[in-house]
């Protein structure tokens, strides 16, 4: 799965802390503009990882 697979921000991206794209982009857009950020604030990323890729590409395409 990657980023252009998801069509609303309402979708989830990372199970493990229900977070959604939304969520997701609100932080970036808030300050959370690199990975580490973005784990410290909604802790994306932190359990299985699985979401890292989709997360990496949201980064790269909001930056």
């Amino acid at each position: 799965m990657n980023l252009k697979d998801f069509k609303s921000d309402e979708e989830i991206v990372c199970l493990c802390k229900e977070l959604s794209l939304g969520d997701l982009k609100a932080a970036i857009a808030g300050g959370a503009d690199t990975m580490e950020k973005l784990r410290e604030e909604t802790g994306v990323g932190k359990v299985c990882g699985a979401c890292r890729e989709i997360v990496y590409e949201l980064l790269d395409e909001m930056a």
